[in-house]
């Protein structure tokens, strides 16, 4: 495991660092875009680092959930990478809640209008897809 990695789950494990990266999304949404632009492609990998080294899923990470699912977030080539990342680590631990909370139909939808149709993105679409495939129940 990486070092790193592992200090950054014992030191924000009880979501400081979650509440801050939220409302950096949330100001990245609400369109004070210029002081937290450069930083949302890192900030997503970040926490699919983070989730991946939680054994379920904090309620601090699902509340960010509906923010990865709108369009807006997704218009950044550069956050695409991060986003999936993010996405499949979801997928991979919460998949029932996703479909519970009806938001399967909302990452079929990014697949098939945001990454797929790009040449540059049809990769991260096929990844995507394929968490979804290997994690959803049937």
């Amino acid at each position: 495991m990486n070092p790193l990695s592992f200090h950054l789950s014992r030191k924000f494990c009880r979501g400081t660092l979650i509440v801050r990266i939220h409302s950096v999304v949330i100001l990245h949404t609400k369109g004070d875009k210029s002081s937290t632009l450069e930083y949302i492609p890192y900030v997503f990998q970040i926490l699919a680092q983070m989730l991946t080294l939680h054994r379920g899923v904090p309620a601090d990470y699902r509340a960010l959930r509906p923010f990865l699912l709108t369009p807006a977030i997704w218009a950044q080539k550069g956050s695409i990478p991060g986003l999936v990342s993010l996405l499949r680590a979801f997928l991979s631990r919460d998949a029932a809640a996703i479909v519970d909370a009806g938001q399967l139909i909302s990452v079929l939808g990014i697949v098939q209008q945001r990454l797929v149709p790009s040449k540059a993105n049809d990769g991260w679409g096929f990844e995507l897809l394929q968490s979804v495939v290997l994690h959803i129940p049937l």
